[in-house]
């Protein structure tokens, strides 16, 4: 009698499939929608009284409420294991320094300006990933990306009045923690289930923003009394509930499309987040769509395009 087949060990769940470039670069450009989304509907409550550090306390705190329920419910392991908790709590303080230099700058420089420097990570992400690698940059990403670039310089029209040293260091700041956040992401949701990593991520960075918030103050949610006339916090409040829930929607894509696409790539695809938003903010805000912004964001679906076509 021949002995039994021995029963292979079902897979974990970051086992079960290859990586998948082109499912990557869809969950990035809908992660880039959602987090471009989210910035109009953020500027829409702070006129209603919400205030930069309520959204961003409200979404990793909160982040990491629905994510701790999404890991019991897939009966997903709550924490990640020893050796990789370091870098799950590095990527949250990368989210948290790329959230507070970006919001925090626009108080000392124009927010044209800090969208464009914010938006070199993607570019700081390509040669990040390369030196990790030890190789050179890939040329013709590089291109992509400074393609892109140049879309969204034309299509954000940055001011150059004021180049206050704090505002230039914050978003510095910024553009550093969102390369650094692909960065640490790029290994930790491949070997590990990314929910888990998403729970570690969101606690880090709301405890993060918690210590800020006491050390610094300001929260406030919409109020009547901010509204203006004739018009109620409702909208406030349901802009800034969008927002939140965007955010988780949008967070959850971003670390399948780099689980997918890899870092550096799945960055590439972030430049369509400012078009979104500008998009958004001629249909939700009633800004004007110049000549100029909409022959930007084509030069950045054409960098995109040729991106997607593209082989590595």
């Amino acid at each position: 009698m021949s002995p039994p087949a021995a029963v292979p060990a079902a897979p974990s769940p970051t086992q079960s499939s290859a990586p998948n470039p082109a499912l990557g670069q869809l969950l990035a450009l809908a992660s880039a929608t959602a987090f471009g989304a989210i910035t109009t509907l953020a500027a829409l409550s702070y006129a209603y009284g919400a205030t930069p550090i309520t959204l961003i306390v409200l979404r990793f705190g909160l982040g990491t409420a629905v994510f701790v329920l999404v890991c019991l419910l897939r009966r997903a392991p709550l924490l990640l294991p020893r050796e990789a908790r370091a870098t799950g709590f590095l990527t949250g303080l990368f989210w948290f320094l790329a959230s507070v230099g970006y919001l925090g700058s626009v108080n000392f420089i124009p927010v044209s300006l800090a969208a464009l420097i914010f938006f070199t990570f993607p570019i700081l992400t390509a040669l990040g990933e390369a030196a990790l690698e030890r190789r050179r940059p890939r040329a013709g990403e590089l291109a992509l990306l400074l393609l892109a670039f140049a879309g969204l310089a034309l299509a954000i029209g940055p001011s150059f009045r004021s180049l206050s040293p704090i505002g230039l260091a914050l978003i510095a700041l910024g553009a550093t923690g969102a390369a650094g956040l692909f960065l640490s992401m790029r290994g930790i949701v491949v070997r590990h289930e990314p929910v888990t990593v998403l729970v570690t991520l969101n606690l880090s960075a709301s405890l993060l923003s918690l210590l800020t918030l006491l050390l610094l103050g300001g929260w406030s949610l919409p109020t009547a009394a901010a509204a203006p006339a004739d018009a109620g916090a409702w909208i406030g409040w349901t802009a800034l509930s969008l927002g939140v829930l965007a955010y988780f929607v949008a967070i959850f894509l971003q670390s399948g499309s780099v689980r997918h696409a890899g870092a550096s790539r799945a960055a590439l695809f972030f430049n369509l987040e400012p078009v979104v938003s500008i998009l958004a903010a001629a249909l939700l805000l009633g800004e004007r769509l110049s000549l100029q912004q909409g022959a930007g964001a084509l030069l950045v679906l054409a960098a995109l395009i040729l991106a997607g076509r593209r082989r590595r």
